[in-house]
Parts: C-alpha cells; structure tokens; sequence
C-alpha cells in the first residue's frame, strides 16, 4: 500500500513537472507557414497589410513556396515588384499573441522568439523583422537590402508588456519598405515562434 501510494505521488510529480516544462507556441496557428485553406496565398492566421501610399495589391504578389522553405513543407513568400512612377510605402506580415483565449502568457513572461528569413533581390527596399511588445518596439534585425544568402535563423529572448492603453500587446512582423519609383525584392518567412 505504501508503495503504491508512493508511485502515485512520483506519478503526479513527474507529470505536473513534464506539464511546466513544455513550451508553448502562441504563434502556433501560423508558426509552421504550412496551411492556406482559403488559397489567397497568404499563411492561415496571418492578417498582412499596406500603408503609406503602396498599392498591395499590384506591387506585391503572395505564395505558398513548397520549394524554398526552411522546414516542413512550406514558406511564406513576400514578392515586391512595383514599376516607374509608383509610389512608395510600407508592407506588413504581422503575427500576434492571442490574449482573448485561454492560454496566454502573463505580463512579464519572457517569450522565445524565433523566425527563419531568407531574402533576396531587394532594390530602392529593404525588409526588416520586428517585435511589439507593450509600447516598445525592438529590431530583431534591422531595416535592410543586403541578401541572406540562404536561410538565417534569428532569435530573441522578450517580456510580454502592456501597451499605452493598459493591455497586454506581444507580436512579431515582417516588414517591407518600398521606395518611389520601381523596387523589387523577395523575403520567405518560415517557424515563425513565440515559445513560453
């Protein structure tokens, strides 16, 4: 009896133990760049948008890329392709934490982040990846034209904070810049995380 009871009681630890210790990834609707259910070319879960006077919708074109991709099966493919006289302006692949579910982080947990880029051809652009957390933002890599000559893996170690209206605010995103006149460039994106 006191035996068994004393493997119940290493059960239950071992169990709450393994429980704390899983990480969780609150970008795991997106995470993998795997699914594209309606076939609008854009990752499910994912919400990009255009500002400052880029027309999205003939200077950038969207895939799934089952050829180019760091894992799994697929990546996400950003193309900006604008001509002669179009304006500049700015593209957007955002990915937030969900704070209206369940499971979310707390304030202060610090999350994993973690994205694989590839980029190439960029020209009058540059593309960029950067976490929102609060009201701060933080370069994860910094605004830039230069190829990664293949896939660069980055990461970085940030607190979940609350925003200027009190609200917990935690996302990460790929950014274009476009100049006037006509630019060009290709990133991928692929294992976007965000891991407790």
């Amino acid at each position: 009896m006191r035996i068994g009871l004393m493997w119940a009681t290493l059960g239950l630890s071992l169990m709450a133990w393994s429980q704390q210790s899983a990480n969780i990834d609150f970008f795991a609707e997106s995470g993998g760049c795997e699914l594209d259910f309606d076939k609008n070319g854009i990752v499910d879960g994912l919400f990009p948008f255009a500002d400052n006077g880029l027309d999205a919708s003939t200077a950038i074109q969207l895939g799934l890329d089952n050829t180019v991709r760091f894992g799994g099966t697929a990546s996400q493919r950003i193309r900006l392709q604008k001509g002669e006289g179009s304006s500049g302006g700015r593209y957007v692949l955002p990915e937030a934490v969900n704070f209206n579910v369940h499971l979310t982080p707390q304030e202060g947990e610090p999350l994993r982040v973690q994205i694989a880029i590839r980029a190439e051809g960029f020209q009058n652009a540059t593309y960029g990846v950067f976490i929102r957390t609060g009201s701060r933002r933080v370069a994860l890599l910094a605004h830039t034209s230069q190829p990664t000559g293949g896939w660069q893996n980055f990461s970085a170690v940030v607190p979940v904070e609350r925003n200027s209206q009190g609200q917990l605010e935690f996302s990460v995103s790929v950014e274009i810049l476009a100049s006037s006149g006509s630019a060009s460039g290709t990133v991928w994106v692929d294992e976007m995380r965000a891991l407790s």
